[in-house]
């Protein structure tokens, strides 16, 4: 298991998820309960699926996990273009947020790429165990690799997040 929030990629979709808890709430009354609703489930399930993926066995179930959180992120994006479309964000959020969508692909695709490395990208084997395969004490908390990088937290190599700024924003 992996302690999720030491994953850049975790750490920036949660705080997405955030933003996008703030900005929903600006959306008119009638919308709260209907596209608002929509938005913010998309947009904490990304960083569910990533803890739940934290805490399962393998490198390849957290990958599924990520896969999953990648189909989740294009829905978002989409939603994010109908609530600009009826006028609930600015052509500037969508524009901030949308940017924000596709780091997050990125960085969800890069770090599941990470996963399937050295394994043949074999997704549909469900019963390999690719952590006693590359040496990995999965009763360690310092679980570290012949490579010398520390299985627990592989993002290091990843920029630095930055949280971007929204109009009217009033949330830290």
């Amino acid at each position: 298991m992996r302690n999720y929030r030491k994953l850049n990629v975790w750490q920036k979709t949660h705080t997405f998820a955030l933003a996008i808890y703030e900005i929903t709430s600006r959306f008119p009354a009638e919308s709260q309960n209907e596209l608002a609703q929509k938005i913010r489930e998309a947009a904490t399930t990304i960083p569910f699926n990533i803890t739940e993926g934290c805490g399962r066995r393998t490198d390849q179930e957290l990958g599924e996990f990520c896969n999953a959180a990648l189909g989740i992120a294009s829905k978002l994006e989409y939603q994010l273009l109908l609530a600009k479309d009826l006028n609930y964000i600015s052509e500037e959020d969508l524009e901030n947020l949308g940017n924000e969508v596709r780091s997050i692909n990125r960085m969800l695709s890069a770090f599941t790429k990470n996963l399937y490395r050295g394994h043949g990208d074999n997704r549909s084997n469900r019963g390999y165990d690719n952590n006693a395969e590359r040496g990995y004490d999965n009763n360690n908390d310092q679980n570290t690799t012949s490579e010398g990088y520390d299985a627990n937290n592989r993002q290091e190599e990843q920029e630095p997040y930055e949280q971007p700024v929204y109009q009217n924003q009033t949330y830290s």
